[in-house]
């Protein structure tokens, strides 16, 4: 009776693995029909951009806002720069890395000392930094030049990056319309004006450079930019002049736009988003970076394509 027992004990439980495996079957099936196949972006979920990816950042905006604000923003770059900047085979900063900077001939805003000295570590340990100047901070490219390697455009380039051929550009004065920026850019890169501020001592000029920077930041309306515009006005013209990717700064919003294997990105900023974006094997991918960990970026901007 015990030896009738036990062999229906396993018999119940190899009829209980049977089901077990049927209803796994079924599941997996269920999944396949709903449309639930592996994708990239199921992929961009489970780790952070690869090894030898090239990376994008722009808009951290160094020494805007309240002191311990601005120094936890710094803590969460350098921590980036130490995470994913040592393993990237190239970095693009597209301008406003600091939101202001000044070419003096003896100083420099001690303030972004840490930042500007941990890329040229980067250079030091054979990853390719290049920087572009924004609107806040288009005298940096030099000095960053000269002390640390890094390389340096002051206007918008395209390059050859990973098989793409890529519209870089910080992205301020490009667009149609907003004739007094581009007006004000124009007498602010003068050399009489460039003469002129070297003239104030940089505790007079860094602070009135900082406090006029926030009434230009303030006055800005973000919530009325127009992604769709964004791309006729910046992406359209370069992909007509053959770049099959452009990427931009300055409008803090995050965007990602795959059309007929052309990408647009605006690589948002470090104020509000903490984003930027990967190339890797030619595919880009925008990702979001909360001071120890990336992840993809899941807010608004990305179109089903580039999501895909």
């Amino acid at each position: 009776m015990l030896g009738s027992a036990a062999s229906r004990g396993q018999g119940m439980g190899h009829a209980s693995q049977q089901i077990g495996a049927r209803a796994e079957e079924a599941a997996a099936g269920l999944a396949v029909q709903a449309g639930f196949r592996h994708s990239p972006r199921m992929s961009a979920l489970q780790k952070a951009p690869p090894e030898g990816a090239t990376l994008f950042l722009s808009d951290v905006h160094l020494g805007s806002g309240r002191p311990e604000e601005d120094a936890v923003r710094a803590q969460r770059l350098l921590a980036f720069l130490d995470r994913h900047g040592r393993t990237a085979r190239r970095l693009f900063v597209l301008g406003d890395l600091f939101d202001f900077w000044f070419d003096y001939r003896h100083a420099i805003p001690k303030a972004h000392v840490r930042v500007a000295a941990r890329l040229g570590s980067l250079v030091e340990s054979g990853v390719e930094v290049t920087f572009f100047g924004g609107n806040h901070d288009f005298w940096a490219g030099p000095f960053l030049t000269e002390a640390f390697g890094v390389k340096a455009f002051d206007r918008p380039a395209t390059l050859p990056i990973d098989g793409r051929n890529v519209a870089l550009m910080h992205g301020d004065g490009l667009a149609r319309g907003d004739a007094g920026y581009k007006a004000l850019k124009g007498m602010l890169r003068n050399r009489v004006t460039i003469g002129a501020y070297r003239a104030l001592h940089p505790d007079l000029g860094i602070p009135f450079a900082l406090w006029v920077s926030s009434l230009s930041r303030h006055s800005r309306d973000e919530a009325k930019v127009d992604r769709e515009w964004l791309y006729r006005q910046l992406a359209l013209p370069r992909f007509a002049e053959g770049a099959d990717a452009a990427i931009t700064g300055h409008y803090h919003h995050p965007t990602h736009f795959r059309r007929e294997g052309r990408d647009f990105l605006v690589l948002g900023d470090w104020v509000m988003h903490s984003t930027f974006a990967s190339l890797s094997e030619g595919t880009f991918a925008l990702w979001s970076w909360d001071g120890t960990s990336a992840r993809p970026w899941d807010g608004p901007g990305v179109d089903p394509e580039a999501a895909a």
